[in-house]
């Protein structure tokens, strides 16, 4: 494959994987202007957030299984249309219930999004690089997009943070028609057997689920944190980002120890 291929699927890759995490890394802005443009509580805006990211790991679950039979890319290019639906339909929505469908509709998509990313990054001649870049552009991607939400947010609640999502998607979505589908030839090398490993699959699940559910539970109420040490959005959304650059670096650091000591030591 030509380098200048390769170079334009690294990047489609890399961005499509920034959608699909983009709601869910930029939560605790999205919960403030849930609150304030809904005058909903705490427990109202996390069941917002809650009903979007359990789509979203249903789909990205359902559709993993079966994307031996479905094009990535136009899988990736089908996920980040609804994505950009929800978050367009859910910024002009005044109501929670139809924020909650819309907001279902985007979780539905982020969620195919990141299934074509991980079968693809699966596929490709080298997995871990393509994950770690991957990994380390998706904060990279929601700092600046928090640097930009906090300053929304306070005038435009909800519609704000929604709207610079639809932004955010529509300006990705022409990059995917460069999505590349590696699975095809990893597919062709070898032919097709039964699965092997449940026991390690089952535990990598296992870890995902508890890692999710320990980060996210607290992670979504960051702001709230910030508001009772009477910082503004402005502030928060600064030190929010610095935050979500730092992981990335962490990424990045991962990355360079793997060449040394593996993914675990023994």
């Amino acid at each position: 494959m030509p380098r200048q291929a390769i170079a334009v699927g690294t990047f489609a890759v890399c961005l499509a994987n920034a959608i699909a995490l983009v709601t869910g890394n930029t939560s605790p802005l999205i919960v403030a202007g849930l609150i304030d443009g809904l005058g909903l509580g705490e427990a109202g805006a996390g069941l917002v957030l809650t009903c979007e990211l359990l789509l979203m790991g249903i789909a990205a679950t359902v559709l993993a299984t079966r994307m031996t039979r479905v094009d990535a890319r136009s899988a990736s290019l089908a996920g980040a249309t609804l994505l950009l639906i929800g978050h367009g339909f859910a910024a002009g929505s005044s109501g929670i219930e139809t924020i909650i469908l819309w907001r279902c509709v985007a979780g539905v998509g982020g969620g195919i999004v990141l299934a074509a990313v991980n079968a693809t990054i699966a596929g490709a001649p080298n997995p871990a690089r393509l994950y770690g870049l991957a990994l380390m552009v998706a904060p990279l991607i929601a700092a600046v997009t928090a640097l930009a939400m906090s300053r929304v947010v306070g005038t435009f609640a909800h519609t704000g943070a929604y709207g610079l999502l639809a932004v955010l998607t529509l300006i990705v979505i022409p990059v995917l028609l460069g999505f590349p589908d590696y699975r095809k030839s990893a597919m062709s090398d070898q032919p097709p057997g039964p699965l092997t490993g449940h026991g390690t699959g089952i535990a990598l699940l296992l870890g995902i689920f508890i890692m999710g559910t320990s980060m996210m539970a607290y992670f979504a109420f960051i702001e709230r944190l910030g508001v009772r040490l009477d910082l503004s959005i402005e502030r928060i959304g600064d030190i929010f980002a610095g935050v979500v650059i730092a992981g990335a670096v962490g990424a990045g650091i991962a990355g360079a120890l793997e060449n040394r000591i593996g993914f675990r030591c023994r």
